[in-house]
């Protein structure tokens, strides 16, 4: 069966895979926040770092310190198993948001690495990678 997790208090996802196997290795933010100051400093903040997250109707919000808040919605289609993502950044700070990062799943280390793991990508007949 496929499983796919997230844990909004802790702001990660936490499983992605089977029953039987879990891809996600290591630590897997929902999100972050990169912002500037006007003296070009550039700050990160990550949903694990929020001080306050709240559930709403259908959503989670990420409350930090500096002034930010952070909407996360994810919905799975049950018949497709595509997931969507809606982030929405409330800025009430004077620094310009930069960009936001949607997840970056890590995955077990590739064999070059001293892992086990591969990438199967689908290019012509399909080429497994294992040294990148």
């Amino acid at each position: 069966m496929k499983n796919f997790s997230i844990n909004y208090s802790k702001g990660c996802i936490e499983a992605l895979g089977t029953d039987e196997l879990n891809f996600i290795w290591g630590f897997a933010p929902l999100f972050a926040v990169r912002m500037r100051n006007s003296s070009g400093e550039l700050f990160k903040y990550e949903a694990q770092d929020a001080k306050e997250v709240r559930e709403l109707a259908d959503s989670f919000e990420y409350i930090f310190d500096c002034g930010i808040s952070v909407e996360v919605c994810v919905t799975c289609n049950s018949n497709n198993g595509f997931t969507t993502w809606g982030i929405n950044v409330k800025n009430n700070t004077n620094m310009a948001v930069e960009c936001v990062d949607y997840p970056n799943i890590p995955f077990a280390p590739l064999k070059k690495n001293g892992g086990d793991g591969a990438i199967l990508f689908p290019y012509n007949e399909g080429v497994l990678i294992d040294d990148a």
